[in-house]
Formats: C-alpha cells, structure tokens, sequence
C-alpha cells in the first residue's frame, strides 16, 4: 500500500513547477505571512474517509527548504571572500540558491481520529558545512532552521470519517525590510501532504462532498486540492498555485 501510494505522491510532488517569485505551496513563518499578498503560513485539505478493520492512516508532509551554497576564495592576508564562482579545474563552483526536500510522518490508527485530534510539532535544523576546494578556496552549504506542526482531525459520518489535514510553518523570524529571498529561507516551500490508509479508502469530493464544518468557513481546502491515488487507499494534496 504505503509503498506505491508514496513512490506515485512522490513523482507527482517534485514536479511542482516554480511561478518564478515564489514556489506554489510555500508556507511562510506566521510574522511574514500576509493573505493580501497570497503568502500564508498554513494549508489544509479535507477529505472523506471510509476506515476498513484496524485501519492506520499515514500521513507525510514534504517541502524543500532553501539551501544557500556560497563560495569563498583564500585572500592573501589569509582570510577568504565571497565569489560569484570559482574556477577548479574543469568545474566551475558558484553561488547560489539550491534546496534540500524534507519529509515528515505521521502515523496514526484510524479508530482514534475523532476522539483524539492529533498535533505533532518538528524541527529542522539549520546548518553550516564547509567543503575544501584545494588550496584555493572553500564551498560553504547553509541552511536555516524551521518549525513546523502537522494537524489531523475527523468528525464522524453515517459512514466513515470526515478528516482534516494541515500542515502549518510555526517558524519564530521576521525582519521588517528582509528580501524575498531572506524570507524564503525560512519557508517550507512546495509543501504538499501524502495520506494513505493501510485498510479502507478515501472517497471523492464528487462521491461525497466536503463542506465547510463552522458556519461562515469559506471553504473546506485552503491552498491544497485532494488527488487520490491508487484506487482511494491514498490521496495527494496538491498545492494550489498562487495567482499571477
């Protein structure tokens, strides 16, 4: 089950195209968020679900996180500066904006959705590696750290479940006149979820429609769209692309 439903999610998730500014997807830290702009800190995505016998539901939260790779050549007092590129050999090293995907997983049995809404908080750590080029200068990798929180609800139906999934950036940064780029590097950029059900199935918005669960709640998706996968023992969330 778990296998092909996460090899097929995982295809379909790393060909998310980049708009050019921003990635479709990407969850800022909630002091940068800005709805008016199209920047969000969370999405979520609701969906029906039919739980067969001791049923898991696995959930799994991809993004990619900014990977800044800087070169930096010796000086001749001994000490090194940063370079747009750097010439070894027949290879050319540069500095640039790069990625790292991260993966994080849920794992939660089916029968204790409605009872026990489930939050389960993550880190990624920042870090700094430095890689030796010769004797003429060093390539450096950096990464900034990230909080996250990935949320699973249900309320029952006549028959199954009605779940909610959310993944929400819960990052503490914000700098007042911070580019576009700063910015990014505290983002979960391409943030797509994967659900699969190791006994049962999810049915279609078409087979049964999901509505709203508070009065006055524009919608049940917010930002991500479900795909099943699989016959219905998985479903994608896609992120919507934010407008032009």
């Amino acid at each position: 089950m778990a296998i092909t439903a996460f090899e097929t999610a995982r295809a379909m998730g790393d060909a998310l195209l980049y708009d050019g500014r921003r990635c479709a997807g990407a969850l800022f830290p909630p002091a940068c968020a800005s709805p008016r702009d199209g920047e969000y800190a969370d999405s979520r995505v609701e969906c029906a679900l039919e739980p067969g016998a001791h049923a898991v539901l696995h959930v799994r939260l991809r993004f990619q996180q900014t990977q800044l790779q800087v070169v930096r050549r010796w000086t001749a007092e001994g000490g090194v500066e940063p370079v747009p590129a750097l010439l070894l050999g027949n290879v050319e090293h540069r500095t640039r904006n790069g990625s790292l995907a991260r993966e994080v997983d849920a794992v939660l049995p089916a029968a204790e959705l409605t009872a026990h809404p489930t939050r389960v908080p993550f880190v990624v750590g920042g870090a700094e590696r430095a890689e030796q080029l010769g004797d003429v200068g060093e390539l450096v990798r950096v990464t900034w750290p990230l909080t996250g929180e990935l949320r699973v609800s249900a309320l029952p139906l006549d028959q199954g479940v009605h779940l909610r999934a959310e993944a929400a950036n819960t990052t503490e940064w914000y700098e007042p006149d911070a580019s576009t780029a700063d910015t990014l590097r505290h983002a979960m950029l391409a943030a797509h979820l994967v659900l699969a059900v190791n006994s049962g199935r999810f049915t279609s918005p078409v087979e049964q429609p999901v509505r709203p669960r508070e009065p006055g709640e524009r919608c049940a998706h917010q930002r991500l769209w479900p795909v099943l996968l699989d016959d219905g023992s998985a479903l994608l969330a896609t992120p919507v692309p934010p407008d032009p």
